[in-house]
């Protein structure tokens, strides 16, 4: 949960889409009440990942003693912090875990599940962020979060990650508020540097469209919406994928004739247009997790990408994601 939960916060603090869904730039806090020796590992590993550098993220706010929240005078002392000290707008607040937040509280007990709830209500009326929060499912169920059911009537939406098979990981929404909910997403984590960072996995589109993976499916629509080509740079930095992964799905594409390259410019074919609408585009909806802003709109480059146009092999996946 926690790679996730990183990835999104370093993708909005940089403006970086997300699953082909942009996202609202701004300041992002990590509250991490657990895990904080590996958290600046897995930081770095997402910059390297992703070619940014640690002045990319100023933005990221890292809060590494964060507040008890059923202390609201502690609470209300963070939120004072970050009016005072952090460049808004706030865009999210990850608090990670829940359980550690308030620790030595009951969390099967309403009431004490009550006053955390007032807690993160508090810091997303005086920030105007999205609040996301990290939890654990029961030890009985994986489709069950643990504790009082009040958390899951106070949330907008929940989402579950889940092992699979083959050292997968599933997103699913289980509960999106006023809105509907986004198909199940399929990723992995993969090896970078001491540390991992989450990836997508390519997804098989609906049984009646085009046998294209929506990781494809989101480069042919990029294409398709700049009729004049994007470089490879170009699409790495508006879908967030790796240099290899990038390539790789290029040369799918230009295999498969619905992609062509001239001077290092990638457009799509009249074949890769006319099968991509054959039914209702895919647009992947990027998940608001709790009550707040949304995941934001980043800046676009034009930066041409110097590596020579080979394709190379994608990334080591790592053989064990507990």
């Amino acid at each position: 949960k926690t790679f996730l939960a990183l990835d999104w916060a370093c993708r909005v603090a940089v403006g970086l889409r997300w699953g082909g869904s942009d996202v609202r730039q701004g300041t992002v806090v990590y509250a991490a009440y657990e895990g904080v020796i590996g958290l600046r590992a897995r930081r770095d590993a997402w910059l390297h990942h992703n070619s940014h550098t640690a002045g990319d993220i100023k933005s990221l706010s890292l809060h590494l003693d964060p507040p008890h929240l059923l202390r609201m005078k502690e609470v209300e002392g963070l939120i004072q912090t970050l009016q005072r000290e952090l460049q808004p707008p706030i865009r999210l607040v990850v608090i990670d875990t829940l359980a550690r937040g308030m620790a030595g509280a009951d969390e099967n007990h309403s009431k004490d599940m009550g006053l955390a709830i007032q807690a993160v209500d508090r810091i997303r009326e005086e920030t105007d962020a999205t609040v996301l929060l990290l939890h654990h499912p029961t030890k009985a169920s994986n489709k069950q979060m643990r504790g009082s059911s009040a958390l899951e009537g106070a949330a907008d939406t929940v989402l579950q990650l889940a092992k699979k098979k083959n050292h997968l990981l599933e997103l699913s929404c289980k509960k999106q508020k006023d809105a509907e909910g986004f198909r199940p997403k399929k990723l992995r984590l993969v090896a970078v540097g001491e540390s991992c960072v989450v990836q997508f996995v390519g997804e098989e589109q609906e049984p009646d469209g085009p046998e294209l993976k929506v990781a494809h499916q989101d480069i042919l629509l990029l294409l398709e919406e700049h009729p004049d080509g994007l470089r490879a740079a170009d699409l790495m930095e508006r879908t967030g994928r790796s240099r290899n992964t990038v390539y790789r799905q290029l040369g799918n594409l230009r295999e498969s004739g619905l992609a062509i390259s001239e001077n290092g410019t990638w457009s799509a074919t009249s074949t890769s247009i006319s099968c991509s609408r054959g039914g209702e585009s895919p647009s992947p909806t990027s998940p608001t997790p709790l009550r707040g802003g949304t995941m934001g709109q980043p800046e676009t480059g034009s930066g041409e990408d110097p590596r020579p146009e080979t394709l190379q092999e994608g990334d080591r996946e790592v053989e064990d994601v507990a």
